[in-house]
């Protein structure tokens, strides 16, 4: 399975833990089409490969970096976990858009003004 390397050169890929680029990997492997939203890796086909916590947490930590997006929530009913494939990677470390980063910036500019006080 290749990997484009705009994801491996990405700060997102970087800071990865390992269990969560292999799972990455065995979902990207599931695609058929292009971004189904319909790729689902069952817990009990990662066993093989890792402990069912740490399949939990790559999968959370792939959600946050955004690398994936979760479509359908399994567990009840013997559903399954259904997830498509994010861009938000790409914007992974980089700072918030301008509306918030201007709160922020007056946020700063207030906390340094009263600490020269």
């Amino acid at each position: 399975m290749a990997l484009p390397w705009e994801i491996i050169d990405s700060l997102a890929w970087q800071n990865l833990t390992n269990a969560s680029r292999v799972t990455l990997i065995h979902l990207k492997r599931k695609v058929v089409k292009p971004n189904p939203g319909e790729i689902s890796l069952s817990y009990h086909e990662m066993e093989k490969i890792m402990n069912r916590h740490t399949y939990s947490k790559a999968l959370k930590q792939l959600e946050a970096f955004g690398f994936i997006t979760k479509e359908q929530y399994g567990g009840l009913y013997r559903r399954r976990n259904f997830f498509r494939l994010g861009e938000g990677w790409r914007r992974y470390g980089q700072p918030p858009s301008a509306k918030s980063g201007t709160v922020t910036s007056a946020k700063n500019g207030t906390a340094n003004s009263q600490d020269e006080s």
